[in-house]
């Protein structure tokens, strides 16, 4: 469903095949610098996004599909998502960036949550 990228100075989101339709993003550049954390967290997922959808798509109530971008939130704060299957999410909680959230269904979230961490260490570390 979505492609991660780690490059030198950012991280990299691709969502793949319909998805890029239904989110209206090819990608998304995500600077280390501007991620607080990541974490898989089901619950959050599950709860859902705040606010209204714009631009994006939801199939809601029939299923958890959410794709795109959510504006006017609790936090004020426009949030990202892509996925259906709140199990297989992760969440990247970001500041000074075009999100603050950005919730993503991948194929392996703990593994995903593990490289992601990793490389916010070795660029905290490069940075220090």
């Amino acid at each position: 469903m979505t492609e991660i990228d780690l490059l030198w100075n950012a991280l990299v989101i691709r969502p793949a095949g319909l998805h890029k339709l239904w989110s209206l993003r090819r990608q998304i550049d995500v600077p280390y610098a501007c991620i607080d954390r990541v974490e898989h967290n089901p619950e959050l997922a599950a709860a859902g996004p705040e606010g209204m959808r714009f631009p994006g798509a939801s199939l809601f109530p029939f299923t958890h599909y959410r794709a795109g971008t959510w504006r006017f939130g609790g936090d004020g704060q426009p949030s990202f998502w892509l996925m259906s299957d709140p199990d297989q999410t992760i969440a990247l909680h970001l500041h000074d960036f075009e999100y603050g959230l950005i919730v993503l269904q991948v194929a392996r979230p703990a593994h995903d949550v593990q490289r992601i961490s990793r490389a916010l260490r070795e660029e905290r570390a490069a940075a220090a």
